[in-house]
């Protein structure tokens, strides 16, 4: 599977490994059903990058489902899946939306 980090000089890397979190979830008995969009090495309070370009929040897309974690916000939000792995580098799932410049939020369902 894919694994690009939304940077275009990652846009063909295949890992050769499990990340240890999916590795763990996996031996678990999860199904992995693909990856979602991250902003460029997920550092960015949205979701957009050259490779896959711009997720929306499922709910407005005037707004953005976050940035490190945002399609994994938006996969979540629109029952695509009932989890997902998420990270929160700069503090984009964690951020209340009036913390952010324009942003779309993390514990305010937005």
């Amino acid at each position: 599977m894919l694994f690009t980090g939304g940077a275009t000089e990652l846009r063909e890397h295949i890992p050769s490994e499990d990340a240890p979190a999916i590795a763990t979830l996996r031996k678990e008995g999860a199904i992995v059903l693909g990856k979602t969009n991250v902003p460029r090495f997920s550092t960015d309070y949205q979701s957009y990058n050259a490779v896959f370009g711009t997720t929306n929040n499922p709910w407005d897309v005037a707004r953005v489902p976050g940035g490190s974690s945002g399609g994994a916000a938006a996969a979540v939000a629109s029952v695509f899946s009932s989890f997902d792995v998420g990270s929160d580098m700069g503090a984009s799932a964690s951020a209340r939306e009036e913390d952010e410049d324009g942003g779309g939020g993390g514990n305010d369902g937005g």
